[in-house]
């Protein structure tokens, strides 16, 4: 059958079926005279398809624009709808086979009303947004660096927050309380970063939904009939025409089978059509590495919402101190011991805790620096130790207040009076004789807390056992003592990041590492008999395929009896169909 064609009607639709023989191609040239007239020419299906296609091209690069980002039930519907129509052949892209993705046909523009699941669908999976996260995200970690951070595991609303507070406020002076109302001291654990963590964790999860019909189909429903455009694009091919023996496909499957290929062969009125892969299987890896993602960020989402950290929990030899974060659980550190060699090295240091819940006794062991107690989820390390002093402070009537061991790191100490409004600030000596406190002596400067305001209402040296009043409170400085210095961690997201941080390094290693060579063949009959065979291949990733292709065809020798040679055909560069027409018309 003959069919008319015009440049209009190839735009007018991305998937363009090739007629298997001569067809009339009506196109307008401009004569001599400068009038333009239409030309009919015959031409060869493959020529025909050539110049028709290039038009094809331009649209659907047009259409690309409004299709970019679609949603996976779209893909499926298009799916089943190109599957509906037995014997059709599918248009495809060199940059699709090149990818490494089965193509499937876009939809043009219509200009229709996108619906709002549609419209919050595409700003989830587009590429600005995953790039603003990004930026963002980074944007608060150099935030983290540059500004000031309080200690892990201490909440703004905690005595010790607005404590460390005040010793920043002279840095940051009138600008403190904002960037403290604004979390930029804790920027790991602020609200920003949480938002942030929790977008970009779905917006991989969409993204990723939006890729898995179309690798689907790359693995398990491979497109096997393909037309010239496609075969044209790319890498490397053969063709000719050939008389087979017996089979056309025959020999081919066998040494494609021998070679590792899974092959599929179709069948129609016109050709036979033959498609292999290898390594399909490793095209699920880039699935696995998004899902991964989503894991290790929704793992760290897990920790920073229901986890804590405190690498600076100092209880005193002794003394019992509240876990906090939520708990009711408290540790009493019942020993302390310190080790040193010869030289003066520590030798070894580990503490005898016991764990309390609600005052009950729950557990009890000897830690050390590698060998936690661990107890609900949560992990007590032994991680560093200093010296703690005894303090007694009692009201005017003798009354105890406060008497309990004061961790000292840095020779600073902190407490709160219990029942009253005062923190005592604690100070000890330097080791220079000249400065104050001397060796057996600490400072208590007194401060009292009000509103969220701190002010200083009293400073005294403290002696070694003997007591001294300071705004109405009497403070015995009782003796010297260690601490030992544990790091609580709760981390319920732990597992799933390093779960998932294990498949994202599979996952990667599956993508990159194999190779994912294809290869289509299709047969028709020739006019001046045998067949018209062709043969062509990608494999993927920008890798080489004419070695391999060379190799099928050399080890299939026995395929055909060749009435012309199959020629090794490459492509390097694409010129593009305006190119593709102007030499086709005999333009320059």
């Amino acid at each position: 059958s003959r069919m008319r064609h015009s440049p209009s009607k190839c735009c007018a639709s991305s998937s363009h079926t090739i007629p298997a023989f001569p067809a009339p191609c009506t196109n307008t040239i401009r004569s001599p005279d400068g009038r333009t007239e239409p030309r009919t020419s015959e031409r060869s299906g493959a020529e025909h398809a050539d110049a028709c296609s290039a038009l094809v091209v331009l649209g659907a690069s047009h259409r690309s624009l409004s299709t970019e980002v679609q949603r996976p039930y779209d893909t499926i519907s298009r799916k089943a709808h190109k599957s509906s129509g037995s014997g059709a052949r599918v248009s495809d892209t060199r940059q699709a086979a090149q990818a490494g993705d089965t193509p499937t046909p876009g939809s043009a523009a219509t200009g229709e009303h996108v619906p709002t699941i549609d419209r919050i669908w595409r700003f989830l999976s587009s590429m600005r947004l995953a790039i603003g996260l990004i930026l963002g995200i980074a944007g608060l970690s150099l935030v983290g660096v540059l500004v000031a951070q309080a200690p892990a595991g201490m909440t703004t609303a905690s005595e010790e927050y607005l404590q460390w507070l005040q010793r920043v406020r002279p840095r940051y002076g009138a600008w403190t309380d904002l960037l403290s109302a604004l979390q930029l001291f804790t920027v790991a654990s602020s609200i920003w970063m949480r938002v942030l963590l929790a977008l970009l964790a779905v917006s991989t999860f969409v993204c990723t939904l939006n890729r898995w019909p179309r690798i689907w189909s790359t693995v398990f429903a491979p497109t096997v009939r393909v037309d010239d455009e496609m075969l044209a694009g790319l890498p490397a091919r053969r063709e000719g025409t050939v008389r087979p023996r017996g089979e056309p496909q025959g020999e081919l499957v066998a040494t494609l089978s021998r070679r590792g290929y899974r092959v599929r062969v179709e069948r129609d009125e016109a050709a036979t059509y033959v498609y292999a892969d290898r390594f399909r299987h490793a095209r699920l890896g880039t699935l696995v590495a998004h899902f991964a993602l989503v894991g290790i960020l929704a793992g760290t989402v897990a920790s920073s919402l229901w986890g804590f950290r405190d690498d600076e929990f100092v209880i005193p030899e002794g003394s019992t101190r509240s876990v906090g974060f939520g708990t009711t659980l408290s540790v009493r550190a019942d020993a302390f011991v310190d080790e040193y060699y010869e030289a003066g090295g520590p030798k070894d240091y580990r503490s005898d805790i016991v764990l309390l819940d609600r005052g009950i006794e729950v557990a009890r062991k000897t830690i050390r620096v590698n060998d936690p107690l661990i107890y609900g989820g949560i992990r007590f390390h032994q991680s560093f130790y200093g010296p703690a002093v005894v303090m007694d402070v009692r009201d005017a009537t003798g009354n105890v207040l406060y008497q309990d061991g004061v961790a000292m790191p840095g020779l600073e100490g902190i407490f709160h009076v219990t029942g009253t409004q005062y923190v005592a600030q604690l100070i000890g000596p330097s080791g220079d004789p000249a400065d104050t406190p001397a060796p057996g002596q600490i400072r208590a400067d007194v401060y009292t807390m009000r509103a969220g305001r701190v002010a200083q209402v009293g400073s005294e040296i403290l002696t070694l056992g003997q007591p001294k009043e300071i705004a109405g409170l009497t403070y015995t400085f009782v003796r010297e003592r260690q601490f030992t210095g544990l790091s609580v961690v709760s981390d319920p997201g732990a597992p799933i990041i390093w779960i998932t941080s294990a498949l994202f390094v599979l996952g990667m290693a599956a993508t990159f590492y194999f190779p994912f060579p294809r290869v289509w063949a299709r047969f028709s009959t020739a006019p001046s008999g045998g067949l018209n065979a062709i043969v062509a291949g990608t494999q993927g990733r920008g890798g080489d395929f004419r070695r391999e292709l060379d190799g099928i065809v050399r080890d299939a020798h026995g395929w055909v009896e060749p009435r012309t040679p199959l020629a090794v055909g490459t492509v390097t560069a694409d010129p593009g169909p305006t190119a593709r027409l102007a030499k086709r018309s005999g333009r320059r």
